[in-house]
């Protein structure tokens, strides 16, 4: 099988394509949001690692920035930001040190996080997430279609309507199980596999799937013309994922949320 020519589903997909994806991620992501990757995927998982010993936990303030980081990752939901913002830093710490205690099965764990105000399945299995990235997914919309392309569900693929259900998040973690005891990858880099396909809205049961990955990437346009020295008149692609936030952001401010 060709190296474009290959199943992109999770039970099918193989390590060396996998790999090819997740290598794509830090290019696609929109530049406005490296700072906030890098506090989700770096140094907040870092940080909850060290208070490990003691018992780990998530601060009100690190619980706020997650929120505006799944925010500008997704759908935009303008009250959110203002529910979490009203738990007490007390409540948090407490909620969360006990979601993340040794041997406490992750579906009890989500839901202890979401007695927290504004914080429902999605957002509990975000906070999860940082606390493991190895073993516990977000529950992103990208994820969750990837995850669940086949079965039932309205409408199919990209546009799969979505409950954000703590059943809905046992049945992501089963395939999300099945895909780490097969490939040994994690759940945080199969997120991130995810997202790259679903901006790109590549058909993932198509055999070709790779292969249209590429062509997205090569067709994000023109977004300005080279100086002297540089190659005038050269074309410069845009990165489609972030024309893409940013008609979303301009959709926001003009609706005033």
């Amino acid at each position: 099988m060709s190296p474009t020519k290959t199943t992109l589903k999770y039970a099918q997909i193989s390590k060396p394509t996998f790999d090819n994806i997740l290598s794509r991620y830090a290019s696609i992501v929109p530049s406005a949001l490296r700072e906030l990757d890098e506090l989700r995927y770096d140094t907040m998982p870092a940080t909850v690692q060290l208070r490990e010993e003691k018992g780990a936990y998530l601060t009100k303030d690190e619980v706020v920035k997650l929120v505006e980081w799944k925010l500008k990752h997704g759908r935009f939901r303008p009250k959110l930001l203002s529910l979490v913002s009203s738990n007490s830093p007390s409540d948090i710490e407490k909620t969360t040190r006990e979601a993340f205690s040794p041997n406490v099965p992750t579906p009890l764990a989500l839901n202890d996080l979401t007695k927290l105000r504004g914080i429902g399945p999605a957002t509990a299995s975000l906070l999860l997430s940082v606390h493991d990235p190895t073993h516990n997914p977000f529950f992103s919309d990208e994820l969750f279609r990837w995850m669940l392309w086949d079965t039932r569900g309205s409408p199919k693929g990209w546009q799969r309507t979505i409950s954000y259900t703590a059943k809905q998040y046992e049945m992501l973690l089963t395939c999300v199980d099945r895909l780490r005891e097969r490939l040994g990858v994690s759940a945080v880099d199969m997120e991130k596999v995810a997202w790259v396909l679903g901006k790109a809205r590549v058909d993932v049961g198509l055999e070709e799937g790779l292969g249209k990955l590429e062509e997205w990437e090569k067709g994000g346009g023109v977004v300005g013309v080279g100086k002297k020295g540089g190659g005038e008149g050269m074309k410069r692609k845009r990165n489609p994922a972030e024309a893409e936030w940013r008609s979303a952001e301009l959709k926001a401010h003009a609706e005033g949320v």
